[in-house]
């Protein structure tokens, strides 16, 4: 991104060369991040994606973000964090109401969501929560 919050483009590029839609990205380092930045999305957050310098709130985040042309809001959990235990996962009822939250702010400055959560280490909690 540049100073003002855009990113700069490059180059233009149409099937089949375009890899992707633009996008920004959340990489999550623990649950009290994702949840903050669902329940308190002008909150800033520290270091919400690897190349955040300042604390930066998800409205913001989105904000930047769609005025630099991105389309999409990518969100994923950084499976390396240490010592913070993980307790909200994609089949657990509060993890998707979070979701949803982000997914409302993103939309607001027209970015679609997509989130990272086909992983096998995350399937099963809340299954295993529900039925025993």
């Amino acid at each position: 991104m540049t100073e003002e919050g855009s990113m700069q483009h490059l180059a233009h590029m149409n099937w089949p060369w375009k890899a992707e839609e633009s996008g920004i990205a959340i990489i999550l380092v623990s649950d009290e991040q994702f949840v903050t930045l669902a329940e308190h999305p002008d909150e800033a957050v520290v270091k919400p994606h690897p190349r955040a310098e300042e604390p930066v709130s998800l409205r913001d985040y989105c904000r930047m973000g769609a005025s630099g042309g991105a389309t999409k809001l990518r969100i994923a959990y950084d499976y390396f964090f240490g010592g913070s235990q993980r307790s909200l996962y994609p089949d657990t009822e509060a993890f998707q109401d979070a979701l949803k939250k982000i997914h409302d702010v993103a939309v607001e400055f027209g970015l679609g969501l997509e989130p990272s959560i086909l992983s096998p280490l995350e399937l099963g909690v809340g299954y295993k929560e529900k039925t025993g």
